[in-house]
Formats: structure tokens, C-alpha cells, sequence
């Protein structure tokens, strides 16, 4: 009697840990986000956070890609650590970044490349911001 109960057991936890490690979102990415919102005169600011599964050797944002709401590109930036977009031996990471000289009334959004690494592997994933207009 004793067999089967260890046997039910040991089955019962090999289901639930299959079902939680679909449940992630990457074996490297937790969760993440970003968001547009209105600036200053003719600036958009592009908000996000990255959460890793654990410290990641670089963690945050490797490209932010602006575009017009018709869907054309206007701007890309590159994320590095000196520009605050990435950040090394971290397992959350957040932060913004902000184009300017954008033309007041215009309607804007971004496509925000999140990612993490570590261990020699990494992952990432493309998401897009709402849109936004570019303040008078």
C-alpha cells in the first residue's frame, strides 16, 4: 500500500513541475513590460522593466525602435550599460529613455527589445508599446 501512495506522489510532482515550468516566460526571462508616454514639447519617453529568473550577467533592453503610428521607423537606439538600458549582475532592471525633437500632434510607439543573459545563454523578446501623441 505503502508503493502506491510514493508511487502517486512522485507522480503528482513530476505533472506540477512540468505545468510550472510552462508557465514561465523564458528559462531566462520572468516578466517584462514597456510603456510610451507624452513628454515634454515634441518628446516621447519610453518606459520598461525586465525581471530575469535569476541574476543575469546583462539584464534590460538591447534596442528600442521608434516609430511613426503610420508604421514608419523614425529612431533606433541601441541599449549599452552607459546609456542605462542595460545593467550587469542584476536580476531586475528598469528604466527610460526619452526621444526629443519629435513633430508636436504626431502619434508614436515603439518596439522595445527585452533581454537577459547568463551562463553563455540568453533570451529575448520584442514587445510594443501603446501609442502615443507627441505633446505642443
Amino acid at each position: 500500500m505503502k508503493k502506491k501512495y510514493v508511487f502517486l506522489a512522485l507522480a503528482a510532482i513530476i505533472i506540477l513541475s512540468c505545468i510550472s515550468a510552462g508557465a514561465r516566460a523564458s528559462e531566462y526571462l520572468s516578466s517584462y513590460g514597456a510603456y510610451a508616454s507624452a513628454g515634454d514639447t515634441g518628446e516621447i519617453t519610453i518606459d520598461f522593466e525586465v525581471t530575469g529568473n535569476q541574476i543575469s550577467d546583462r539584464i534590460g533592453v538591447s534596442k528600442i525602435t521608434l516609430y511613426r503610428d503610420n508604421g514608419r521607423m523614425v529612431e533606433a537606439i541601441t541599449g549599452s550599460v552607459n546609456n542605462g538600458l542595460i545593467s550587469r549582475s542584476d536580476a531586475f532592471h528598469f528604466g527610460s529613455h526619452t526621444f526629443d525633437h519629435l513633430t508636436p500632434g504626431e502619434y508614436y510607439y515603439a518596439e522595445v527589445t527585452v533581454f537577459a543573459e547568463y551562463n553563455g545563454g540568453s533570451d529575448s523578446r520584442v514587445i510594443e508599446t501603446n501609442s502615443v501623441r507627441a505633446p505642443y
